[in-house]
């Protein structure tokens, strides 16, 4: 008994007509040389000075406006004039 069915050749490695093969689209592959682009990102001074300025902390306006009224009136009590209190309190025991 013959077969009338040709005998494949290659085992189906050939290319089809318009269609590269598994090899043509390896060497297709290994040819390229020229990395591919990619995406980047400037951040100006600008940005990232406002990115800072959102990691500060909060800004406390009834403190800042309380010391502004002490100072305005003398009243502020600050380490330097406790210190040269102290002093001139020590001063008077003394004598």
């Amino acid at each position: 008994m013959t077969s009338d069915i040709a005998p494949v050749v290659g085992a189906g490695f050939e290319s089809i007509e318009g269609i590269p093969s598994v090899a043509e689209r390896a060497k297709a592959a290994s040819v390229r040389t020229r990395p591919e682009r990619s995406d980047s990102v400037e951040i100006s001074e600008a940005a990232r000075l406002m990115s800072r300025l959102r990691a500060m902390p909060e800004v406390r306006q009834d403190l800042i406006d309380r010391v502004r009224r002490e100072l305005a009136m003398g009243t502020y009590e600050t380490e330097d004039k406790i210190d040269g209190l102290l002093d001139r309190v020590i001063e008077d025991i003394e004598s």
